[in-house]
């Protein structure tokens, strides 16, 4: 109040007043815009985020998946490995054991890879 008491006094004071009620009037006419413009970039923005958020977890989903798929055909592939190196014993073995027997019935000592050679 005291203000005012002044500042009434001033000559001045009426386009002061003027002048002080036309800023006021402009800034609460751009403040609802401003208020509502920030509001709607901010919900943008805050849905851009969550959309970017979703693409992550489903890249990061499939990934996952991709590797599960890896590990099942690397832990495939290492048991036929596994499962054909024991056939391949075995199929040594035989060799050898039928070898044996052949060299026994002619009365000639054969080696792994054939007959020995005079």
């Amino acid at each position: 109040r005291l203000i005012y008491v002044i500042a009434s006094n001033c000559p001045s004071w009426p386009a002061m007043k003027t002048t002080q009620t036309a800023l006021l009037s402009k800034q609460n006419c751009y403040k609802p815009n401003w208020k509502k413009k920030t509001s709607d970039c901010l919900a943008f923005c805050e849905e851009q985020r969550l959309l970017l958020s979703k693409q992550l977890i489903d890249v990061q989903l499939e990934n996952t998946g991709l590797k599960e798929d890896l590990e099942t055909t690397s832990y495939e592939l290492a048991s036929q490995v596994l499962k054909l190196e024991s056939k391949l014993k075995h199929l040594t073995m035989e060799n050898k054991r039928l070898l044996v027997m052949v060299g026994q019935q002619t009365g000639e000592h054969l080696g792994v890879l054939g007959p020995s050679k005079p």
